[in-house]
């Protein structure tokens, strides 16, 4: 009974809290540079090779006050036939 009643506690003081928060949200378009190198190994042969790609990148998140944001971001990158995609959740 304790241990539900703590958890219950925690949560709601948690939540009012996140609910105090002035959040400004935010939506952005930027661009990305990479290269990517690689090395394939067949039996006794190998392939070295290396691409460079530059692609648009979409951003999305919020600000939760002057010190803390929380951004995710997703960019599709196409070179040399090969295709890569990244998402990142920055915090």
């Amino acid at each position: 009974m304790k241990k539900s009643l703590l958890v219950a506690t925690l949560l709601l003081v948690g939540s009012t809290s996140v609910m105090a928060l002035d959040t400004e949200w935010f939506v952005g378009i930027g661009a990305d540079r990479t290269t990517a190198e690689g090395t394939t190994t067949v039996g006794t042969s190998s392939s070295t090779g290396s691409s460079k790609d530059t692609s648009a990148k979409i951003v999305a998140g919020t600000i939760l006050n002057k010190n803390h944001r929380v951004s995710l971001s997703y960019s599709k990158f196409d070179a040399d036939g090969a295709e890569f995609k990244t998402t990142s959740l920055n915090s």
